[in-house]
C-alpha cells in the first residue's frame, strides 16, 4: 500500500489510502469509520482511470450544497 491520510471529522474518521492491485493498477480506497462501539467500516474504491470524473462529481456536489441548492 502507498500513502495514507487519516481525517478526523466530528463523530467519524475518514481514511484515504493509495492502493495497487495485483495487476499494478492504482486506486484509492476511501473508508469511513463512525466513533461508536459498533465501528462498522464503510469503504469505496475509486480506480485511477476514474479519478478526474470522481473529483469533478465530488466538487460539483460540494459546491451545490454550499450554495444551498436542493438538487
Amino acid at each position: 500500500m502507498g500513502q495514507s491520510k487519516k481525517v478526523r471529522a466530528g463523530t467519524r474518521t475518514y481514511y484515504f489510502d493509495e492502493c495497487t492491485d495485483k495487476k499494478g493498477n492504482r486506486f484509492i480506497s476511501i473508508a469511513e469509520v463512525p466513533h461508536t462501539s459498533n465501528r462498522n467500516r464503510h469503504r469505496i474504491f475509486v480506480h485511477e482511470e476514474d479519478f478526474e470524473k470522481f473529483v469533478e462529481g465530488f466538487n460539483a456536489i460540494i459546491k451545490a450544497i454550499q450554495n444551498g441548492n436542493k438538487s
